[in-house]
């Protein structure tokens, strides 16, 4: 598989390109289900049910999307140069689409914290949640998209003179990194920096500019990640605290070959048009997924728990248990599903009445630039 399998349609010279690609709104609506799934079900059952083979790659997926929808936009737009791609307006609009939602998730998030929880925040300590993307689960992954917006353009400018060397050279440098963290001996601060990731936003611009097909290449790395998985989340061949334990694993260059098979599937195998009652509101979540990840971060701070105490008081005793009175074995995977199903639920209409609702004060700039 190449650019020519992978894309919808040739991306190259002044050939027309659509706006949007579906795939990738599709893709995005699977991860942020992902995100919601894993942050609903506790690790054991995640594991039990081959979550380090899909569920474990929802942010690498996001990081590679990431980094494919910056690239095509740059393809499209004819850019060929640094300068071209760092033009201050696009930027500006970038960050403004990004940020103005991050800020506003923030605000609500100190204040939930501040008055619900009682937590005391200082003024650095406000300096410090701001930089690192607040205080819901996954907040890393904040710092990590605003952080690719100034980096992916040099991978796209580097792929374009050779997108193979691009992505060997970006896994030169992302090993490098991990190199230096280890000896450091502080690896806590490195999920938070994008070349823990780069890797994984190089696959991404590779599979915008990239014409020759590597299917050997792909596969066998493609194995090599999903034997990394399966050591990572099975064995206990990396110990705990290592970079490699566990969900950590997942988040490392070794993973990243197997977040692409992923990528290319969707592409080549997803919907090319929402006409289904199905693709239409998933290709909307998809849109929406920026607005999505940071609601479901205020979400479960603890809202959550005000919904798992509703389900188990009045769903389980008023709805499911006489039901299931002649199959009480069911009853209780029965209510885990009922409770991810509403909070994929919750978290997709917030995220996307957010979205929606931003869309129409940004007017035109809002139509130009999405988050990704």
């Amino acid at each position: 598989m190449g650019e020519k399998a992978a894309l919808p349609g040739p991306v190259a010279g002044n050939i027309p390109v659509p706006d949007r690609i579906l795939q990738i709104d599709l893709l995005k609506a699977l991860a942020i289900i992902a995100v919601i799934i894993m942050h609903t079900f506790p690790p054991s059952l995640i594991l039990a049910s081959g979550g380090p083979y899909y569920l474990w790659n929802a942010v690498p997926l996001f990081i590679l999307i990431a980094g494919f929808t910056a690239a095509y936009g740059f393809r499209k737009r004819g850019a060929a140069s640094l300068r071209q791609c760092y033009d201050p307006r696009f930027v500006a609009r970038r960050y403004i689409r990004l940020g103005v939602p991050y800020l506003l998730y923030w605000v609500l998030g100190v204040i939930l914290l501040v008055t619900f929880v009682g937590v005391s925040l200082d003024a650095r300590a406000l300096v410090v949640n701001l930089a690192s993307g607040g205080s819901g689960w996954g907040s890393y992954f904040i710092p990590i998209i605003l952080e690719s917006v100034l980096i992916v353009p040099l991978l796209y400018i580097a792929a374009l003179r050779d997108p193979d060397l691009m992505v060997i050279g970006a896994l030169a440098v992302n090993i490098s990194f991990e190199f230096l963290v280890v000896l450091s001996g502080s690896t806590a601060l490195s999920s938070f920096i994008y070349f823990r990731y780069l890797f994984a936003g190089a696959l991404g611009v590779w599979l915008v500019t990239s014409t020759m097909p590597r299917k050997a290449a792909i596969a066998a790395g493609g194995i090599v990640s999903l034997v990394f998985l399966t050591l990572v989340g099975y064995t206990n061949v990396f110990p705990q605290g290592s970079i490699f334990y566990q969900y950590d694993g997942a988040l490392q260059f070794p993973a990243f070959m197997w977040t692409l098979v992923l990528a290319m599937a969707g592409l080549a195998w997803l919907p090319k048009t929402a006409t289904s009652r199905i693709t239409r509101p998933l290709a909307a979540a998809g849109r929406a997924s920026w607005h999505i990840f940071m609601v479901q971060m205020l979400f479960f701070l603890f809202p959550a728990e005000y919904v798992y105490w509703f389900l188990n008081t009045f769903v389980l005793r008023v709805v499911l248990e006489p039901v299931f009175f002649l199959f009480p074995p069911a009853l209780d995977p029965t209510l885990q599903l009922v409770g991810v199903a509403c909070n994929i639920l919750i978290c997709c209409i917030l995220g996307y009445w957010w979205y929606a609702s931003e869309k129409k004060v940004f007017g035109t700039i809002g139509g130009r630039i999405r988050p990704t």
